[in-house]
């Protein structure tokens, strides 16, 4: 019976940008494990023409294994894709997932991951945001309204020492990160910051790991 005699691995998507160190949503792409038939290696030359590729479902070949060398990138055993956790805070420019079967190399497939750099920087439309003259809401319409601003987050990200370096939009990514200090000032809500009361108060992006940016601004009875 025919049988596989050499695996051949494949990503869907070669470049990845780790933006589980914003949103802690893991970051994967699916690993495609192409495994040569034997026939077409080594039998008669009707074979030639026939495809010598077939794709092998995760898991379903005993003794195919991949792995990675590399903390930046994390490979399921059984080949059936590639991810990252956010817990490895830095890119590469390259890192290999090597694949074996029954302990021998078979070939390796190559990945670039982009991370985004510590630091957020948070633009707002308007650092004051000043009360809406006649405009009160409410029941007894005796709460004052104030101006918006619209959040803008940017990151830089790099794939690791010598790469090139990227600002990307991240606003949708951080937007549950998002607190006014003190929180009666203003609100959030999207991407939009809105005036509550008067006085000075900070925008952060407070993350798991620390405040990962900020901006002020200040909230104007006038």
């Amino acid at each position: 019976a025919d049988r596989y005699d050499r695996f051949l691995p494949s990503v869907r998507e070669s470049q990845l940008v780790n933006t589980a160190m914003l949103d802690g949503r893991v970051v994967s792409t699916p690993m495609i494990v192409s495994g040569v038939w034997e026939s077409y290696l080594y039998e008669s030359a009707q074979f030639i023409s026939a495809n010598p590729l077939s794709t092998v479902a995760p898991g379903s070949v005993q003794g195919l294994y991949c792995n990675s060398t590399a903390s930046v990138i994390s490979v399921h055993a059984n080949c059936s894709h590639v991810y990252l956790s956010g817990a490895v805070a830095n890119g590469t420019n390259r890192t290999d997932v090597t694949m074996s079967y029954n302990g021998m190399a078979m070939d390796t497939v190559s990945l670039r991951v982009w991370a985004p750099l510590p630091q957020v920087v948070l633009a707002l439309s308007d650092t004051e945001l000043q009360a809406v003259r006649n405009w009160t809401t409410g029941n007894t319409c005796q709460t004052q309204e104030y101006q918006r601003a619209r959040v803008t987050a940017t990151a830089t990200i790099s794939a690791g020492r010598g790469s090139r370096s990227f600002n990307v939009d991240v606003t949708s990514l951080v937007q549950g990160l998002l607190v006014v200090s003190p929180s009666g000032v203003a609100r959030m809500e999207r991407s939009l910051l809105t005036g509550q009361a008067p006085g000075p108060a900070m925008l952060q992006v407070q993350h798991p790991r620390g405040v990962i940016g900020s901006a002020a601004f200040t909230v104007s009875s006038d």
